[in-house]
């Protein structure tokens, strides 16, 4: 099972960083007088970090919280891969799954938090950015571009998820009717089902914005 929220947090602090380097980065320029709107540049800072939270909160968050809630409806088997493992004191072969519904609301919860926390102190200081600035937001390039890859990357996150979950969910369901077939194994469509929903919703936001950007043309 993937440690999401290893993950999630080490991009979490990895985008923080870099986003900071780039905003003195912009904040120097200014300095220069070089012709770079400031406001504008540090709104698509604030963008991009509520892009990465967002993308966090629904693909590390949600995700694992809607993969525990399938495991408690439907069965760990639905959610988690049954794996074999060897006893230190004999031979003999354990099988355990290699999650658990208590680990991924846990781990949902803690990263859904975190996440939001982060996205929601950026919107914050993006809407009061927004206020003190003359131009519309919406016509710098750099918030087209931020628009315009978090809905492609929902989007293929979204597809692939939906078309992995179709083929687990075939393996689950015929798994017990099926016989001599070498190489078959359970399916477990919870984690690409969860992703795959998660993503969604990340996919309908930016989606929306980015259907407003072109309506604005």
């Amino acid at each position: 099972m993937f440690d999401f929220i290893g993950v999630a947090i080490g991009i979490l602090f990895a985008i923080l960083i870099i986003s900071g380097i780039i905003f003195l980065i912009g904040y120097a320029f200014k300095s220069t007088g070089v012709k770079i709107s400031f406001d504008i540049s540090l709104n698509g800072y604030f963008y991009f970090v509520r892009l990465i939270s967002g993308g966090v909160f629904c693909l590390a968050g949600i995700s694992r919280i809607l993969q525990g809630i399938f495991a408690m409806i439907f069965g760990n088997s639905f959610s988690f891969q049954l794996e074999s493992y060897t006893s230190d004191n004999s031979e003999e072969m354990l099988q355990m799954f290699n999650g658990s519904v208590e680990a991924s609301l846990f781990t949902g919860i803690t990263t859904a938090i975190i996440s939001g926390i982060i996205f929601l102190v950026h919107a914050r200081l993006q809407s009061k950015n927004e206020l003190s600035m003359k131009q519309d937001p919406s016509k710098d390039i750099i918030f087209k571009m931020l628009v315009f890859a978090g809905t492609i990357f929902f989007g293929l996150v979204t597809i692939v998820g939906l078309v992995g979950s179709i083929e687990e969910l075939y393996k689950f369901i015929l798994f017990d009717s099926v016989k001599n077939v070498e190489d078959w194994r359970k399916g477990v469509p919870g984690e690409p089902l969860s992703i795959a929903l998660s993503a969604l919703i990340g996919w309908t936001i930016t989606l929306r914005r980015l259907i407003r950007l072109i309506s604005k043309k």
